[in-house]
């Protein structure tokens, strides 16, 4: 079979070496994540149990959500192969759809673990721990935890919401401008005449709409037993024309409709795949910090201030955040350096490396090389 347009996309979204190793069991990633971790204290009673059912809430929601946009792209790249157009426009939503409650469980993680960050009070931890699970769990069962109390069930998440969090997270990649009036709706500089000429419809290119509500709406019509879906299996006049014929405006809006799919792929792929990245890292470093010996309630969720030893010009000065209490919390403090400093990161090389470091040359956009020395494991 020749390969579709979504082949890679695809091959990505089956292939994850972690559930293939373990034939896609759960339930043996949890007892092997446990097992790989050496822990030295008893940890916080009751914070200890919520960060790591939080973690591995958040850990298979992201899973599942891989496997159901396997599925999804799947049938997307048949019913583009086949020009099932009215099934490319249905799959085209879904992809918006999944890809947009997934924005919305990363920005309600992101906004929690902010809101963790310097909290002491276990009265105020396990509320918001607790608040965080219910969302995953609205976003698995439909509504709540079929075991919860009525008092204390979750209401359903919204396609809206979801809609929203991908606005949040990418309005500023919004190219619709009266004045050079690219039409992000049509992923390209259009008119309202080579529209009606390209797609046989009557559409303003500049939507007054948001991108995401603009794309939204657009796939809604052809999906919904209205003019859009019939448009995609007749000329588009009541009485005329002829009925399942394929035409060059039918293939167009089809090729639309996979540009639509490709475009949430990027937000999933490359945008909201490394914010939820560093969540799960956060969320990942509370749950090994509270196992230390010693650990205490009080300092487990501290922002510690950024500080470092070193200038960074040689191997030997490289800099170090000795006061970073695991791999996350030096990472943050190494970025917190570079902001404060005007610095981004252009590409790195390894240059030297311990059984516990590793030293990188780090060069700079402006040029600049400097050294860097990090001690601590990524939990």
């Amino acid at each position: 079979m020749n390969a579709g347009p979504f082949t890679k996309i695809i091959h990505k979204l089956s292939n994850d070496p972690v559930l293939e190793q373990l034939e896609g069991s759960f339930d043996d990633l949890k007892t092997n994540y446990l097992e790989l971790r050496e822990r030295k204290g008893e940890g916080i009673i009751g914070v200890s149990e919520a960060l790591e059912s939080i973690l591995f809430d958040h850990m298979y929601i992201k899973f599942v959500t891989a496997k159901k946009l396997k599925y999804i792209y799947r049938g997307a790249d048949s019913c583009f192969r086949d020009e099932n157009f009215i099934g490319l426009a249905y799959f085209a939503r879904a992809v918006l759809e999944h890809i947009g409650i997934y924005a919305y469980l990363v920005h309600e993680t992101e906004i929690y673990v902010e809101r963790l960050i310097n909290q002491s009070s276990e009265q105020k931890i396990h509320e918001l721990l607790g608040d965080l699970k219910k969302s995953y769990a609205a976003s698995y069962y439909g509504s709540s935890d079929p075991n919860a109390k009525p008092l204390k069930k979750h209401r359903p998440i919204n396609i809206y919401e979801g809609i929203d969090a991908l606005t949040y997270y990418f309005a500023s990649k919004q190219n619709d401008d009266p004045e050079d009036k690219y039409s992000s709706l049509f992923h390209q500089y259009i008119t309202r005449e080579e529209i009606l000429d390209m797609y046989g419809l009557d559409y303003d290119p500049i939507s007054a709409k948001g991108l995401v509500y603009t794309d939204y709406d657009f796939l809604c019509n052809f999906v919904h037993p209205n003019f859009g879906s019939n448009y995609l299996v007749s000329s588009g006049i009541i009485s005329e024309g002829c009925i399942d014929h394929k035409n060059d405006q039918q293939r167009n809006l089809g090729i639309l409709f996979l540009k639509k799919c490709l475009r949430y792929w990027v937000y999933y792929d490359q945008y909201l795949f490394y914010v939820d990245a560093h969540s799960h890292m956060q969320i990942s470093s509370w749950l090994e910090r509270s196992y230390v010996r010693g650990a205490k309630l009080q300092r487990l969720f501290t922002k510690r201030t950024p500080k470092y030893l070193g200038d960074g010009k040689s191997l030997e000065t490289a800099y170090t955040f000795q006061s970073a209490r695991d791999g996350y919390e030096e990472w943050l403090m190494f970025s917190e350096m570079l902001h404060k400093k005007g610095l981004s990161k252009k590409e790195s090389e390894i240059v030297d490396a311990g059984t516990k470091f590793i030293v990188d040359k780090i060069t700079m956009k402006n040029g600049v090389e400097l050294f860097f020395k990090f001690t601590k494991e990524i939990p």
